[in-house]
């Protein structure tokens, strides 16, 4: 099977439907401080926001202490 030739424009972010943003319930997010996935939720007043998921009472899924392990994280995985 022959490679079609390609341009540099067929590349673009844009002609592949790739878009630029904050991340969606689809998109992965990890945790900016020690690289944990994190879980979409619902903050208290309906905004998104990401948390640690699956631990023991003040550690992630890996069982390890982290500081943000309670914090509502951003969409690219700060905590605030």
């Amino acid at each position: 099977m022959a490679a079609l030739p390609i341009s540099a424009d067929d590349l673009s972010s844009t002609s592949a439907g790739l878009q630029g943003g904050p991340a969606t319930s689809s998109a992965t997010v990890t945790c900016a401080s020690c690289g944990c996935r994190l879980d979409q939720a619902t903050a208290g007043d309906g905004r998104s926001v990401w948390r640690h998921f699956g631990g023991a009472a003040g550690h992630d899924a890996r069982g390890c202490s982290v500081a943000c392990v309670t914090a509502d994280h951003d969409a690219h995985g700060t905590a605030i």
